[in-house]
């Protein structure tokens, strides 16, 4: 299960007749951060001086930013299927569920209130404001009262309770007491009976063997169960009670490898129910090149790139904060790296032109030809991870005494993927969170057709 953590700034305290400024979506497995969205929002109604005051978001600021209906459904694609996480969460849960409501987006999603999970797993404190248990858990904030660092405050508390949480008391605060099982009528109880519980990948099919429901799963089992769970109400989950008669299963060894052949299988057979599958995300570029005068410039370029490039993320503060950094840190002249910083009167331009080219001479990118090496489905394999180009192209199970780097040894194992850039970010956001992950330079030849 994934949870969507949350939060928003707003015009005022009533989802009924005040607006959102701001929102952060964050998506955690509840260890690893595999997304991210933020947004300042135009409401369309005048921001009050006092709301402006404690959240810093002016009228100013929202002039121009979108309104929420052109980014509800991105919201809506977000937060869908998903564990609604906010501190406080009937506040955000409000606003939110209204708005995409209203824009056409509604969602049913379970909740779950870190107030309430902070007072069930850390007992007997006067406080549970967001900044108490920050400050008790040893958190930093460094942008209280907007809306992404409050979410990334608010996903970092998530992760250490359920850490600290040895019962799984968070099951009971979304869940309540355990449902009874409701299997759809043309599901045999054997067929459930018989599911692993395991990572990997199911396909929910019709009496006709049609697919009509992709989805990944760390304990495939588990997740069956929370599908069926109860009486549902929601479409989707009427249409699977309805139509699903049979439920294959590829185990994957990892949730991770589970996310990307999800992904990709999705995108291969595009089931009737999973309409909420992401379109592939915005690429930043931090490109550079010579202007009329000669001098280098560097940049932010959003979606295709021609030029040349340092690097690629999926964000734009990302990309924004890496700028500034670089800036600061190689001391090169802000009037030409699109930044509003003090000049310093020692960079001339002469200076500027020699430590840029300094900085682009011994800057190191990431590999974009590798595997990743994984546990996997027995102790005489290992799973591999082909990356190309940044894109996920494949996976495999190869025997221990067999791996190679050399891809036409690899490629009698290999399962091909259909690359996508959301997989891109998947293998992005594992690559910074795994600091003893063992991957290898693969080497590929010219024109090579891989699958």
């Amino acid at each position: 299960m994934l949870f969507a953590v949350v939060d928003i700034e707003t015009t005022g305290g009533s989802a009924n007749n005040s607006k959102i400024t701001e929102i952060a979506v964050i998506i955690t497995d509840g260890k690893e951060i595999l997304d991210s969205y933020e947004s300042l929002d135009d409401p369309g109604i005048h921001i009050p001086n006092f709301i402006t005051n404690l959240t810093g978001i002016t009228n100013q600021m929202v002039e121009g930013a979108p309104d929420f209906n052109h980014i509800a459904q991105r919201v809506s694609e977000l937060l869908n299927d998903k564990i609604f996480v906010a501190h406080n969460v009937n506040f955000d849960y409000s606003f939110v569920k209204k708005q995409l409501d209203e824009a056409g987006f509604p969602i049913t999603d379970k909740k779950m209130c870190t107030v309430k999970y902070s007072r069930k797993v850390t007992p007997g404190h006067k406080s549970y404001s967001l900044a108490n248990n920050c400050l008790r858990l040893g958190i930093t904030n460094n942008a209280a009262h907007r809306a992404m660092g409050d979410t990334k405050a608010t996903t970092i508390l998530l992760h250490k309770l359920l850490v600290l949480d040895t019962i799984e008391e968070w099951k009971t605060q979304v869940y309540g007491k355990q449902k009874e099982l409701n299997l759809p009528t043309h599901l045999e109880s054997q067929v459930f009976n018989n599911l692993p519980e395991e990572p990997g990948v199911y396909y929910m099919k019709d009496k006709l063997g049609k697919i009509q429901y992709i989805g990944k799963a760390k304990n495939i089992k588990a997740r069956i169960q929370q599908h069926f769970s109860g009486s549902k109400t929601d479409s989707k989950s009427q249409a699977l009670y309805r139509t699903i008669a049979d439920i294959h299963t590829v185990l994957t060894g990892t949730e991770f490898l589970a996310l990307l052949v999800e992904d990709s299988e999705i995108r291969k057979h595009w089931p009737p129910l999973n309409k909420a599958q992401k379109s592939n995300p915005t690429k930043f570029h931090l490109s550079y090149y010579k202007d009329q005068n000669n001098n280098w410039r560097l940049c932010i370029v959003k979606g295709k790139l021609t030029g040349q490039k340092l690097l690629t993320v999926f964000s734009w503060l990302e990309a924004r904060e890496i700028l500034m950094e670089l800036v600061k840190q190689h001391q090169l002249h802000p009037d030409y790296c699109q930044v509003k910083l003090p000049v310093n009167e020692d960079v001339t331009e002469e200076f500027h032109n020699y430590n840029f080219q300094t900085m682009v001479d011994s800057y190191v990118q990431d590999p974009i030809n590798f595997v990743i090496w994984e546990e996997g489905l027995s102790p005489n394999e290992t799973a591999f991870i082909l990356i190309k180009d940044g894109l996920f192209f494949g996976h495999g199970f190869i025997p221990n005494d067999k791996t190679s780097t050399n891809y036409t040894q690899l490629q009698p194992y290999v399962t091909p993927s259909i690359p996508s850039g959301m997989s891109a970010k998947y293998v992005a956001s594992y690559l910074q969170s795994k600091s003893n992950l063992s991957i290898s330079i693969i080497q590929y030849q010219e024109n090579m057709l891989l699958f």
